[in-house]
């Protein structure tokens, strides 16, 4: 796997920026979520925590929202970038004790196993990074009963050599 060079910054691309800023997909969203919520506009009157300025309200905060739910995200990327470049760097060096010559490679090999769950886009539907999956369980949408997957965890193995 091929690191990048520079401390990548993780933001939002140009275009995606922009798209979340513009005042026109606000107020297309805007439209869509009144004609959403009118049939309910009598159970929501009765609600405690409605009132007629929630929609504005949670769409002006929607750019910042969304940009706070890929934090985890960034944090998993830059801490797996973080450990496959220092592993990196420990398997160039020469002076490495002989008990510990094998453990670098390896953990470079578990970084770098992270990086790609984290930026493989084949498979993406069956994966926790999968976006509409993502975005639910960091609470910035609903969970619309996405069906859930296998509960899986990244766990590093050793290899042994059998006594066979």
């Amino acid at each position: 796997m091929i690191l990048p060079e520079k401390k990548p910054t993780l933001a939002f691309e140009p275009s995606v920026a922009a798209g979340l800023s513009s005042a026109k997909a606000l107020e297309l969203a805007r439209a869509a979520a009144r004609r959403v919520l009118a049939p309910l506009d009598e159970e929501l009157r009765d609600s405690d925590w409605w009132d007629d300025s929630w929609l504005d309200r949670t769409l002006s905060t929607s750019q910042q929202r969304i940009d706070e739910a890929c934090e985890r995200w960034r944090s998993l990327y830059r801490g797996a970038l973080k450990q496959a470049r220092l592993q990196n760097k420990l398997s160039r060096r020469r002076r490495r004790a002989p008990k510990r010559g094998r453990r670098p490679p390896q953990l470079r090999y578990e970084a770098e196993a992270q990086l790609r769950l984290l930026t493989e886009v084949e498979k993406i539907a069956q994966s926790d990074f999968f976006s509409y999956r993502y975005f639910a369980s960091e609470g910035f949408l609903p969970g619309y009963n996405f069906p859930r997957l296998p509960l899986s965890a990244f766990i590093p193995g050793r290899r042994t050599k059998t006594g066979r």
